[in-house]
């Protein structure tokens, strides 16, 4: 019984995870950065924005936000900005990754969509600037 009542909270876990890709990354020189979003978008939840294949000991800078996503061309790629953004300056370990943990903040109403991309300084990538996939999740 114990084993059954785990893999239900696994698969409920896992149907509840509400972060979704939206491609528009652009190469750099490890390939493709990865931004992976995980944790519930509800009040006092712990969430964590994780951005991982970037180029190690530089600075990236994830913007973030709420609202209806507009797709703008940036330094030969695809840039999703939300309606309602901000942006926080990040710096990239030697392990090609940085993360961001946090307490999603109480008060925000359900159902509304959050986009999140990051931009990585690369002498690798067009421009100078890689950009991880974009990412979706929805306020519960």
């Amino acid at each position: 019984d114990l084993v059954i009542m785990d893999q239900v909270d696994w698969l409920a876990r896992t149907f509840h995870e509400s972060w979704r890709s939206q491609g528009q990354a652009l190469t750099g020189i490890l390939g493709q950065p990865v931004f992976r979003g995980s944790g519930r978008l509800r009040d006092g939840s712990p969430v964590s924005l994780k951005l991982e294949r970037a180029r190690p000991h530089t600075s990236a800078i994830l913007f973030f936000g709420g609202g209806v996503a507009t797709p703008l061309p940036v330094a030969g790629g695809t840039l999703v900005l939300p309606e309602f953004w901000s942006f926080r300056e990040v710096v990239v370990g030697p392990e090609a990754e940085t993360e961001l943990a946090f307490t999603w903040p109480g008060g925000i109403p359900a159902g509304i969509d959050f986009h999140g991309q990051f931009a990585v300084a690369d002498p690798g990538a067009p421009f100078g600037v890689a950009l991880s996939n974009a990412v979706t999740a929805v306020t519960e």
